[in-house]
């Protein structure tokens, strides 16, 4: 599995703004942009892990499901202080300029998410 790096992701985000400058400058709204795609990452990284040890497709999926738009928006929320109108406009770029995952750089970053407490939940069931 392939994650873009953050140089790979921000050339493709020069073009993408906020058109209420005078509430999120473009700059954040790139970065919330870019942490969303970091956060799918991780995510992908950890789906793949449980692969690896030879988890069920449900143990896979029950940590994909934990990394779905909404908890990326939450995610968001928490982390910048935005509004969820902006969280979700940035998941929602994600979408619509098919952006990749990207790199998430240390995973230990994530440990409280949810999708990151099911995985350890999972895979100590594996072992």
């Amino acid at each position: 599995m392939r994650l873009a790096t953050t140089d790979e992701l921000t050339k493709r985000l020069e073009g993408v703004y906020s058109s209420f400058e005078s509430e999120l400058s473009s700059q954040r709204f790139r970065e919330l942009v870019l942490a969303a795609c970091r956060f799918y990452g991780a995510a992908r990284i950890l789906e793949a892990q449980l692969n690896d040890q030879g988890a069920d497709w449900r143990a896979v999926c029950r940590v994909g499901n934990l990394s779905s738009k909404s908890y990326a928006d939450d995610y968001l929320v928490r982390h910048f202080g935005v509004d969820l109108y902006w969280a979700h406009s940035a998941t929602n770029t994600i979408t619509h300029l098919n952006l990749p995952a990207a790199d998430p750089g240390d995973l230990a970053a994530y440990a409280a998410e949810e999708f990151h407490q099911k995985f350890v939940e999972l895979s100590a069931q594996n072992a």
